[in-house]
């Protein structure tokens, strides 16, 4: 069996190639968008990261100034470097 292109094959191979010249993709980003994928912000995380950090601190020195000891306020497991996994 052979298979057999009608003109609408070419019209719209036609169209989407105007449709690239007219509307190019710009960049990595703008193709996850246009495929419906959200691209990650990766600002927003730096600065949720920092203000964490910095909330963490807070507590810290509060706590000290308090003259009670740190054994309330503990770090989660792996927090700067207490895994073992950096570099070497």
């Amino acid at each position: 069996m052979q298979l057999v292109l009608t003109n609408c094959h070419y019209v719209s191979a036609a169209a989407e190639q105007i449709e690239s010249i007219i509307n190019p993709v710009r960049g990595l980003r703008d193709a996850q968008q246009r495929a419906g994928i959200i691209p990650i912000n990766h600002a927003k995380a730096n600065a949720m990261a920092v203000r964490e950090a910095s909330q963490m601190n807070a507590l810290r020195k509060t706590n000290d100034e308090q003259g009670g000891s740190s054994k309330g306020l503990k770090l989660p497991p792996g927090a700067y470097g207490s895994g073992g996994g950096g570099y070497r």
